[in-house]
């Protein structure tokens, strides 16, 4: 930028004009080297991913990107967006891009040692995979909260926009793709289901989270269709909502008063509705058993409808 008052003589033109041009190169040079480091980091990422290098090499790999991974705890960590990002072409490359970028900003506000690399994708999923490197005094706990905190501040909000989920903490380098493996499942099991929180771990999952991992087994799909077919396709043909009923009503705790009030109906007309969602599944309510079946059965349908399409019985 030049401030003057006249005319500024035609060798100032040209001095500015290769200002502006030695600053655009040096632009693109950083960017080719960070792009360059960028796919260098993905690529030891998915070595670990599909075992597909020696534990040896990339240990020096990891070293050469100034990464120390040998006598260290390491922890598998996988951050995805909760809400679904732009498929393929230009706009879920560039949304993509925005997660790896707020990823590394939080890694480095944080000071931790890590591989960071878009390499969710050989998961099933589209976000960021982590492999951090903790000394012997690092908590783990501490640098998830660190790392969710800094996420947050970069306008993603941990547990709201984004899900952060951890493996466990493995301490050799031969077991990382178990640690990464763990985070991506927790990752699958909570992005649609689970409550926010800054992160999650294997013992978050619970049982929601283990039937959203087999939601696309046809085992719990014939489950489902076994224990609540006929009652889904009794209120298809007459319009009715009994599922939903014996879903609060079990919610509820079998109390006849809270679930007649959630669903707004007298507690005469839940008592003939239990009876008729009895009558039509053949099953007695008083079972423990055959309720705890039932209501995992819900669950189940309800994972699976966040999931994708549910069984219609």
């Amino acid at each position: 930028m030049l401030l003057c008052d006249q005319e500024p003589p035609a060798r100032t033109r040209v001095l500015l004009e290769r200002a502006a041009s030695t600053i655009a190169l040096n632009q693109l040079v950083a960017r080719d080297s960070s792009s360059v480091e960028r796919q260098a980091r993905s690529s030891l990422l998915l070595s670990i991913v599909n075992h597909s290098a020696p534990t040896r090499d990339v240990a020096l790999r990891a070293r050469g990107l100034g990464v120390v991974l040998e006598q260290r705890r390491l922890l598998g960590v996988v951050v995805r967006r909760r809400r679904p990002a732009p498929g393929a072409g230009a706009g879920g490359n560039a949304s993509r891009r925005e997660l790896l970028d707020a990823v590394e900003t939080a890694v480095r506000e944080c000071g931790l040692a890590a591989l960071a690399g878009d390499v969710d994708e050989a998961a099933g999923g589209t976000g960021v995979t982590l492999l951090v490197a903790l000394d012997e005094s690092g908590s783990d706990e501490a640098a998830l909260g660190s790392l969710s905190a800094a996420l947050t501040r970069a306008g993603h909000r941990a547990g709201s926009d984004v899900v952060v989920a951890a493996g466990s903490v493995v301490r050799t380098l031969d077991l990382a793709r178990r640690s990464l493996a763990e985070a991506a499942q927790v990752a699958d099991a909570t992005v649609h289901t689970a409550e926010p929180r800054p992160f999650y771990r294997l013992h978050d999952v619970r049982l929601r989270g283990l039937l959203y991992l087999l939601r696309d087994d046809v085992r719990l799909q014939t489950f489902v269709e076994r224990e609540l077919g006929p009652l889904l396709s009794y209120d298809q043909r007459h319009g009715t909502n009994h599922v939903a009923l014996l879903e609060t009503y079990l919610v509820e705790g079998r109390n006849k008063r809270r679930a007649a009030d959630a669903m707004s109906v007298s507690r005469s007309a839940l008592y003939q509705r239990l009876e008729l969602i009895e009558r039509v599944l053949g099953v007695d309510l008083e079972s423990s058993e055959r309720r705890l079946s039932l209501h995992v059965a819900l669950t189940a349908r309800d994972v699976m409808r966040a999931g994708g399409p549910e069984p219609t019985g």
